[in-house]
């Protein structure tokens, strides 16, 4: 059974991990809801090793606690995000996150608006350097990072205007450089719309690797007053492992990298839906079943 746990209660925030930021704690309360969250499920997960497809179960040691420093409180007037999760997950746990200043979030971080956040709990792949989560900005708060506003006025004029780019609208705001895009596609959900698309982010020369690629949708509501911001990681065997996999890539890889990240992409566009793991389809039905309810 598909549920979603609201936890609106919380004065208090984590953090999400990704690669970028290179965060690897959260919060104690977050900590105390997936010990509870596994206390409760009755078949444990086992390890994915080297980018492969497993039910993740995260472990005590896992979970680190955050100085103690009290952040500013939310709006009371926080939107919800209804979903389908579509036996991609077990659980979603969902926080309200205030608005974090780079000093705060250590070496690394970026200016991050509030946001609403959707952690999914039992998602199919472990082992990436991305936890699978979806977020819902308020477009106003965006103005807050001048390229988390940008990102919203792009998207705006993508979904108006589709075009080639030589980068797509992406959030949560990071200090990494979109490699190449793939697997592009407009979608709707139940009151908005977005394009989904395969990325990776790094800010060197890495190869697209099964540790860092990921599936994400960006869109924005009809009223264009909310962003919505999935990142849900993905597989796709014959891809490298992780990213200092380079044993088997070819030539290009070191001798014209551009021509590598090319030829790569348009393979990742003659692969089928349900040559993905997670099959694309079933992440697009998860997509398009969100509702954003004020």
């Amino acid at each position: 059974m598909n549920t979603v746990m609201t936890t609106n209660q919380f004065t208090r925030c984590i953090m999400e991990r990704t690669m970028d930021e290179r965060l690897k704690t959260v919060w104690y309360l977050i900590a105390l809801l997936c010990l509870s969250l596994l206390a409760s499920a009755c078949v444990p997960g086992t390890p994915a090793g080297s980018g492969g497809l497993s039910n993740p179960v995260a472990t005590a040691a896992q979970l680190t606690t955050l100085p103690t420093q009290t952040p500013a409180p939310l709006e009371a007037s926080t939107p919800s995000v209804m979903l389908n999760m579509n036996e991609l997950a077990q659980a979603a746990a969902t926080l309200n996150l205030p608005a974090m200043q780079p000093d705060a979030g250590g070496p690394g971080a970026v200016a991050m608006p509030q946001r609403t956040m959707l952690w999914l709990y039992g998602y199919p792949i472990s082992g990436h350097v991305r936890e699978p989560q979806i977020f819902l900005f308020t477009v106003k708060d965006l103005a807050m990072n001048d390229t988390a506003q940008q990102a919203a006025q792009d998207l705006q004029a993508l979904l108006q205007s589709p075009q080639e780019a030589k980068t797509l609208p992406f959030l949560p705001p990071t200090t990494s450089v979109q490699q190449m895009h793939a697997q592009v596609k407009t979608l709707d959900f139940k009151n908005g719309k977005g394009v989904r698309y395969l990325t990776q982010y790094s800010n060197g020369m890495s190869p697209i690797n099964n540790q860092w690629i990921f599936y994400t949708f960006q869109g924005l509501t009809i009223d264009g007053q909310y962003y919505i911001a999935a990142v849900l990681p993905v597989y796709l065997n014959g891809l490298p492992s992780y990213p200092t996999d380079t044993s088997n890539l070819p030539l290009e890889f070191t001798s014209d990298f551009a021509t590598y990240i090319q030829n790569t992409t348009n393979q990742l566009n003659l692969q089928s839906d349900s040559d993905y793991a997670p099959d694309l389809g079933k992440l697009d039905a998860l997509v398009q079943s969100i509702e954003v309810k004020e």
